[in-house]
């Protein structure tokens, strides 16, 4: 296996979810993302309709330390939201 892309994204408002990356990547034959162990807060991680809003999550949480992998994902696909503005996601692709 050999690691394809790496990024880090934050999230600038809560509540305005984000795409991890900008332009279309190739599918990956794995995707890992991670929550850093310095968030004070939640990331949530899904579609476009993503939430990080209280009282309004949704997707899947992410708590600081916290990683998340899914296979053959189309990384333009994913959208992250955050509890606390300014905190994000650091991910890599693996073939």
């Amino acid at each position: 296996m050999a690691m394809t892309a790496t990024g880090r994204k934050t999230v600038t408002a809560v509540g305005l979810p984000e795409r991890l990356v900008d332009i279309v990547q190739p599918v990956a034959g794995r995707l890992d993302v991670t929550a850093p162990p310095t968030n004070t807060g939640d990331i949530y991680i899904g579609g476009r309709d993503v939430s990080g809003v209280a009282g309004q999550q949704n997707g899947w949480r992410l708590s600081p330390g916290d990683m998340w992998s899914v296979s053959n994902q189309q990384i333009y696909d994913v959208w992250i939201d955050a509890t606390v503005a300014g905190e994000g996601v650091h991910w890599g692709a693996v073939e």
